[in-house]
């Protein structure tokens, strides 16, 4: 993991986002959130680029967005 001051702020923010996705989605009962909330927690460990970390946060927020409007 890289270790650099961008990379622990994406990590942490897009994890954070991730997060308060997964307990709307428990509390809910919506499993998309569910499932990309524990995404979003788990794929900063494998991305180091904050700019790709926070655009694949963007996207699938976009998604859980556009899917909740749609429902």
């Amino acid at each position: 993991m890289n270790l650099s001051f961008g990379a622990l702020t994406g990590s942490l923010l897009v994890s954070g986002v991730g997060f308060v996705y997964f307990n709307y989605g428990r509390k809910k009962s919506r499993p998309l959130f569910l499932v990309l909330g524990t995404l979003m927690m788990v794929y900063p460990y494998f991305i180091t680029d904050f700019f790709v970390m926070v655009g694949i946060a963007a996207v699938i927020s976009a998604f859980l967005y556009w899917s909740s409007r749609r429902s």
